[in-house]
């Protein structure tokens, strides 16, 4: 509802002073791991929103089209349902259409397209990102958790995994 936080447009101009690439100085991208439209509901519903770049002139905001929890909890209960009933694993002919039609495929393809563009970002571009979404709750750890795996080896391993676990994970509430 055009609310503006001037301690987050103020944190994220002190996070693009952080990059080091001189082209785009200053620049952070800003992942909103929602679908557009969610977001833009969120405002006018819940008197939420997205970051106004009007006020966050150093950023660029990329919506990764993740769904919301609920979504994902129907799609486990689809691949649930599937892995329960032995009949469907008779051949990949009868299993892999359940597979498709249970929308999970295409969720982690949305969650590993964002988590590429992330590294990509950091990597190539070398820019600063912030990730987010609604609530910073379940989409926004799998899009953090998985770009540190890319991008640094440590995460990679049993120590560097347990890392995560305890911070992007248990420390947000899972």
């Amino acid at each position: 509802m055009n609310n503006r936080s001037l301690e987050d447009e103020t944190m994220l101009n002190e996070i693009g002073k952080a990059t080091k690439e001189r082209i785009q100085y200053g620049r952070v991208v800003i992942y909103d791991a929602r679908p557009k439209m969610n977001a833009q509901a969120n405002k006018y519903i819940k008197n939420g929103g997205f970051e106004d770049l009007k006020y966050y002139r150093n950023c660029d905001i990329l919506f990764c089209d993740i769904d919301n929890i609920h979504e994902v909890s129907k799609c486990f209960r689809k691949i649930y349902e599937i892995s329960n009933d032995p009949l469907n694993f008779n051949s990949m002919i009868a299993y892999q259409p359940l597979v498709e039609a249970s929308g999970y495929l295409v969720m982690i393809s949305k969650i590993l397209k964002s988590v590429n563009q992330v590294v990509e970002t950091m990597m190539n571009r070398k820019l600063n990102v912030l990730i987010h979404c609604s609530d910073g709750w379940d989409r926004t750890a799998q899009m953090c958790a998985l770009a540190q795996q890319c991008i640094d080896p440590y995460f990679r391993t049993i120590e560097g995994f347990l890392t995560l676990i305890s911070k992007d994970w248990i420390s947000f509430g899972h």
